[in-house]
């Protein structure tokens, strides 16, 4: 079964209104999500669902092209993975723009 849902956060959404999704989130049926969003807001979704006890076991991530690019926000400062980052799938798109792909 297909679960789709849809959710729009600002980019200065309150912590409750964070808190309020990624509760919902965690009572859905669903286990993967897809974040196709802003890198800011997917940082802020990553540490609410770590907050939450998302991250890891049944869970599974996987973000879009930007929060894939901007893989330098998922290292401290001592260059270890945030643990809101752990499992993360990225993916990127590539377009052979050459035409050799599809020659």
């Amino acid at each position: 079964e297909l679960f789709v849902w849809e959710i729009c956060l600002e980019l200065d959404s309150s912590e409750k209104t964070k808190n309020q999704w990624i509760t919902k989130l965690r009572n859905a049926v669903t286990r993967v999500t897809l974040l196709l969003t802003h890198p800011n807001i997917g940082v802020q979704v990553l540490s609410a669902a770590r907050d939450h006890g998302m991250i890891g076991g049944e869970y599974v991530w996987v973000a879009s092209t930007a929060m894939a690019e901007a893989s330098a926000k998922a290292f401290n400062e001592d260059g270890a993975m945030k643990p809101e980052f752990d499992g993360l799938l990225g993916v990127s798109v590539y377009l052979d723009t050459t035409g050799g792909f599809y020659k």
